[in-house]
């Protein structure tokens, strides 16, 4: 049972991942991939924040961040300057083109739930976003402490 629920798991993220890449196509964002929409996100909640900062946020590895914000940066998505107050700290903001792109990626987060949430009954739902949340925080502690053991 673990090993197929681990596999399910894996399976519904790049599933997910392909069906989210075609829906931002679809909607405009032909230059977006889905963890510069998670980067998106992250900024639209609260713009102008130092790369470590945004790396917790999105939970985006060290590389695909480094990727994702360069490719996003040479796109005209986000601009990265240093910090004022401390050189060795780079912050990212949002342009005003990247500000712009959040009624296309919202209208294509919004038809991706509707396709993962599809027939399932709102009371299942919320036991399965609960668990859900419970697992975040688990695996959250435990990338917080290194290595497992």
């Amino acid at each position: 049972m673990l090993k197929s629920s681990l596999l399910a798991l894996s399976g519904v993220y790049h599933i997910k991942e392909r069906i989210f890449s075609r829906l931002l196509r679809a909607n405009g964002l032909n230059t977006m991939s889905p963890a510069q929409t998670r980067i998106l996100t992250a900024l639209w909640i609260q713009d102008d924040v130092p790369v470590r900062q945004l790396a917790q946020l999105t939970s985006l590895d060290k590389s695909t961040l480094s990727l994702s914000l360069s490719r996003m940066e040479q796109n005209g998505v986000i601009q990265r300057c240093g910090d004022p107050t401390d050189r060795r700290v780079v912050r990212v903001r949002l342009t005003e083109q990247g500000r712009g792109y959040r009624s296309s990626c919202d209208q294509a987060m919004t038809q991706l739930t509707d396709i993962l949430y599809k027939g399932i009954p709102q009371t299942d739902l919320d036991a399965f976003l609960r668990v859900l949340d419970s697992i975040f925080a688990n695996i959250s502690r435990q990338e917080d402490l290194g290595d497992p053991d």
